[in-house]
């Protein structure tokens, strides 16, 4: 997924953190929708939408939460 579909994936993900707080990588992926409720028919994976949100400086780690031993991050928008 490259261009168009990453920014207006990424657009939804900043809304969806807006809207709902916090969320980890696996809530997003869940929970991102398109203008019409529905899932986007091209969603990154999960080790690409980590490397996405590291690199778009409107995401920010917020806090971790525990997972079965494994340690998540808690995305945030910045500034908020």
């Amino acid at each position: 997924m490259k261009g168009k579909s990453k920014r207006l994936w990424l657009d939804s993900a900043v809304e969806y953190v807006r809207k709902e707080g916090a969320a980890t990588g696996e809530m997003m992926l869940a929970n991102v929708v398109n203008h019409l409720g529905l899932p986007y028919k091209e969603a990154p994976t999960t080790n690409r939408l980590a490397m996405w949100l590291r690199g778009d400086k409107r995401f920010e780690v917020v806090g971790y939460h525990t997972v079965n031993n494994w340690k998540v991050s808690l995305w945030g928008v910045a500034g908020e």
